[in-house]
């Protein structure tokens, strides 16, 4: 029998933007915009932050997480993926090729269980780590090495990060895995004073199984 896969205790992540979900200035509210407009790719906000990002790159500890030498994973949605329906991690990671900040995007994780659609769950209701891990599945015909990041549109506790980070690591011991994520969420912040907040930091399992992040 296969052994399961265990969960990473910590996960290495970086974000380039941040947003704030309750903060009513002005740069929280357009924070909370962008952020949405992201999740959608409208007027493709996708391709020009990207394109920003890359602008950014070199003032950045961004090096730690993306490169042209770094393997891209997008993150799957919370459910199986519907023909023609936006994968907005899997834009972000062609995007982020097409600025040579990473090798050719390889969706090599799925989603075969659906799990409940974090932004949406009551509260003490997201999915933890094991559980996204529990429903994901992954291709292993073709072996990676080397290093490897998961990509995400929104990163807030970790969660999907983590688990999809422990199903590569444990099918592809050899690679080095991290996260990047294009915003990070900041809940507990009242506002925010700048939207471009590039970061380098780390989500831990905590004892319970719960994510932690920092920052």
């Amino acid at each position: 029998m296969a052994k399961s896969p265990s969960l990473l205790s910590k996960l290495p992540f970086g974000s380039y933007l941040v947003y704030s979900p309750r903060g009513q200035s002005t740069v929280s509210k357009n924070s909370r915009d962008l952020c949405y407009k992201i999740k959608q790719d409208r007027a493709g906000v996708i391709t020009e932050v990207v394109r920003r990002l890359a602008q950014d790159f070199d003032g950045t500890e961004l090096e730690q997480v993306l490169g042209p030498d770094v393997i891209l994973v997008p993150a799957p949605r919370s459910t199986p993926l519907l023909d023609d329906a936006l994968w907005p991690a899997a834009r972000i990671a062609d995007e982020l090729h097409g600025v040579r900040l990473g090798r050719r995007p390889r969706p090599i994780v799925t989603r075969a269980v659906p799990v409940p659609k974090s932004a949406f769950a009551a509260r003490g209701g997201r999915p933890s780590p094991q559980q996204h891990l529990d429903s994901l599945r992954v291709e292993t015909r073709i072996p990676l090495s080397g290093r490897v990041t998961v990509i995400d549109d929104v990163i807030t506790r970790g969660a999907t990060t983590l688990a999809v980070a422990s199903v590569i690591k444990n099918a592809f011991p050899g690679t080095t895995v991290s996260a990047f994520a294009l915003v990070r969420t900041m809940s507990f912040a009242a506002d925010i004073a700048s939207i471009r907040a590039p970061i380098v930091g780390a989500v831990a399992l905590g004892f319970l199984g719960e994510p932690s992040r920092e920052p």
